[in-house]
């Protein structure tokens, strides 16, 4: 009798670790099957490889237009014989940084926002999951990456107080602190945490009504009166174009995508500092030019989402570097500034452009691809790893109560 009680216990602790197991993989074929990522956000890789050239080419222009704006001297400050045709054309490609964060929060909204919506109608949206993939996929770079900021700051010059890099650290700089001065890029991951906030409290109101939810609503308006308040109707097109997909191509809209794009970025460069000192009297506003460049990438997200992939062949291997590269973009994007303000010193500023410095740019850039794979490889990528850990966990809680 001891025997068969031992064996009925051990049975008993072996169906119940069974049943944990099966409720683990239930949950995660339900949440994980599909993996979201944001703007900093990994596209959906079985059908949406073009996402994933379009986050990795927008978080390259930004570091590209940061590299070039470090190293050199304003077009007009360049020296006479510099001042060519083809170095007009070199610095107007290379000052596209604002136009490639609008694209990542229009990416943003469609990846991200877009999906919430879709599980919150249809009544499978959780709000403690949203809260573990947006934790998870936001700080787990972006703790190491304001550690690494704050000592180059050390070393290069005055680091900032506790209380900025708090700041930096919970999104509120552009609110209540300034951006950490070695680190510009990350006033977007000011508006980026909001929107994942904002987006998480209607989502949850949609799906069952609460206090806390409304409350994280109310705050991110009261936010977004501080802030730019166009660039969240930037993240809302994103949401928008997801919500409302298109049955099929269209010439059309490819057309109309590529002319409001085009039309939006030479309207906030016009408008920007450093472009040319002539009065536009029918130049649009900021924000207006921003929300035509957004409605323009929107369209083309619409467009992009619809080509198919393909199975073999040399197209293959084109979208599987795409996806490599996209993996580590959000990193890049965080440590490329401070990665940079170390080195510029030891390069100095030019204000000529031959093909030494050109030379140094392009060693600037690669050092800075490597640099972030490697940053990427240490931080970012067990971002997975971590966040099914968290959910066994919570998980087996329950279980170890009961």
């Amino acid at each position: 009798m001891p025997a068969v009680r031992r064996a009925w216990r051990a049975g008993r602790s072996c169906r119940r670790e069974c049943a944990v197991l099966r409720a683990y993989r239930k949950h995660c074929s339900r949440e994980c099957s599909i993996e979201i990522e944001s703007t900093w956000c990994v596209a959906m890789k079985d059908n949406l490889p073009w996402l994933d050239w379009l986050r990795f080419l927008a978080a390259f222009c930004v570091t590209l237009a940061h590299a070039r704006g470090l190293l050199f001297v304003e077009y007009s400050s360049l020296q006479a014989d510099s001042q060519s045709f083809l170095v007009g054309i070199f610095f107007a490609a290379t000052r596209l940084g604002y136009e490639a964060v609008v694209v990542f929060f229009v990416l943003s909204g469609y990846l991200v926002g877009g999906r919430a919506f879709e599980r919150s109608r249809a009544g499978q949206f959780r709000g403690s999951d949203y809260a573990l993939d947006r934790i998870t996929r936001i700080f787990l770079p972006l703790i190491p990456a304001i550690i690494f900021t704050w000592l180059v700051q050390a070393l290069v010059g005055v680091p900032d107080g506790i209380s900025i890099v708090l700041g930096n650290l919970f999104a509120l700089q552009g609110l209540l602190v300034p951006v950490m001065d070695s680190n510009g890029p990350l006033w977007s991951l000011s508006y980026e945490i909001w929107f994942y906030l904002l987006c998480g409290g209607v989502a949850t109101i949609v799906s069952r009504a609460g206090f806390v939810p409304f409350f994280l609503v109310v705050c991110s308006f009261i936010v977004f009166s501080v802030l730019e308040p166009y660039l969240l109707f930037s993240w809302l097109l994103g949401v928008a174009v997801y919500i409302w997909k298109p049955t099929g191509r269209s010439v059309f809209a490819l057309l109309a995508a590529v002319t409001l794009a085009s039309t939006g970025i030479v309207c906030l460069q016009l408008g920007s500092e450093g472009a040319m000192q002539i009065t536009w009297t029918f130049l649009p506003s900021k924000g207006f030019s921003t929300l035509i460049l957004s409605a323009g990438i929107a369209l083309l997200i619409s467009q992009l989402v619809l080509m198919s992939t393909p199975r073999s062949g040399l197209k293959v291997f084109f979208y599987k570097q795409g996806t490599i590269l996209a993996d580590f973009s959000y990193t890049l994007y965080l440590v490329h500034y401070p990665l940079f303000v170390f080195a510029v010193p030891m390069l100095g500023k030019s204000d000529q452009v031959t093909s030494m410095e050109l030379l140094a740019l392009c060693g600037m850039m690669l050092v800075c691809l490597i640099f972030s794979y490697v940053f990427y490889l240490a931080f970012e990528r067990p971002t997975m790893t971590v966040r099914r850990l968290c959910r066994r966990l919570l998980v087996r809680r329950p279980q170890k109560l009961a």
